[in-house]
């Protein structure tokens, strides 16, 4: 019996968190938060959700005037999203090819290769 065909003993059991993921888990239980529903809420830009005030809030005052800034800044956003679709869609493997790849022209032998060369140059004059 080779190593892949013996059973697996002890160890985590398949489909059990491991004990980090059970241990963040009962934080965020504890807590009363879901850190994917606030990664989403700030994908969705719901300042109010989050517990602020405003969607923009005064920055400074220069001579033209006061100037806002995003409470939930649109590249926060973004990035927010772009961390909700990871665990949303499945990563995809990358492909790997092991097979030989040939074409017609990589069985034409030099001297076929140069006369279809010359008869298609014939052809465009």
């Amino acid at each position: 019996m080779g190593k892949k065909d013996s059973p697996k003993t002890g160890g985590r059991k398949k489909g059990r968190p491991n004990k980090r993921t059970e241990e963040l888990k009962e934080i965020s239980d504890r807590l009363g938060v879901d850190p994917f529903e606030v990664l989403l809420l700030f994908a969705s830009g719901d300042w109010k959700a989050l517990g602020y005030d405003k969607a923009k809030f005064v920055s400074g005052i220069n001579e033209y005037g006061q100037w806002y800034k995003w409470t939930i800044d649109p590249a926060v956003r973004a990035k927010a999203a772009a961390e909700a679709c990871q665990y949303l869609n499945p990563k995809r493997k990358a492909i790997e090819h092991s097979g030989e790849i040939k074409s017609p022209q990589s069985e034409l032998s030099d001297a076929e290769l140069d006369r279809r060369i010359q008869s298609f140059l014939k052809e465009k004059k």
